[in-house]
């Protein structure tokens, strides 16, 4: 009988619920991501806060993007969604897994940006929002 021949690869991309220590990263995505404003005060307050979920997305073990989500009424709101690298799925990946996993109890989700932000627009509409 010949060996068992073992295959192995890295996880290339997880999603998981933000931890304390995550805080610094995520600080630093979200003010690359929204340079020139400063999003520290935002993400330090929403880490605090048991009203926001916040979950990280690893690719390889390191975090590459975030989104920050809260409950407004019957909706669920994304409050903020960033990453180091924009067009290559990772906040397309997390916004699935935020619909995927929203509770029952909501409606829709939902989210909003700036009327100049155009990329943000295209990106919304792409997945489905209105």
């Amino acid at each position: 009988m010949l060996p068992l021949k073992i295959f192995r690869r890295p996880i290339k991309r997880r999603i998981r619920l933000a931890r304390p220590e995550d805080k610094a990263v995520v600080v630093e995505i979200a003010n690359v991501a929204f340079a020139p404003k400063d999003r520290t005060i935002w993400i330090q307050g929403a880490f605090g806060r048991s009203d926001r979920t916040i979950y990280v997305l690893e690719e390889y073990g390191k975090i590459e993007g975030f989104v920050i989500t809260r409950p407004e009424g019957a909706d669920l709101r994304i409050d903020l969604i960033g990453t180091w690298k924009p067009l290559i799925g990772i906040c397309r990946d997390l916004m699935e897994h935020v619909e995927r996993t929203a509770p029952l109890d909501f409606s829709e989700v939902v989210a909003g940006t700036h009327g100049d932000n155009h990329g943000a627009q295209a990106f919304y509409e792409a997945l489905g929002f209105k």
